[in-house]
């Protein structure tokens, strides 16, 4: 299993932030983490600075498909948005 990962990146000084784990996944990638890019994760920020995350994990045999987001600096807000059927 792997990371889903939420890591800032401060343009003027070219440095990565922290990396914080928002959740595990058995979705198969080369580094065994989900980052903004790979597949299975996108990550975007709203007008009001809060990040929000979609994502893929599997449930049983099924990839699920799921939604979280920043809200006072926790990611505990995991929703599934799919209609997993297959």
């Amino acid at each position: 299993a792997g990371s889903v990962i939420y890591q800032t990146f401060d343009t003027t000084t070219a440095m990565w932030g922290t990396p914080i784990e928002i959740t595990r996944s058995r979705w198969p990638n080369r580094n065994n983490d989900l980052r903004q890019g790979s597949a299975g994760a996108a990550i975007a920020i709203d007008s009001s600075g809060v990040a929000h995350v979609v994502y893929s994990k599997t449930e049983g045999n099924l990839r699920r498909l799921y939604y979280n987001h920043n809200a006072d600096g926790q990611w505990n807000h995991e929703t599934v948005i799919d209609d997993g059927s297959k």
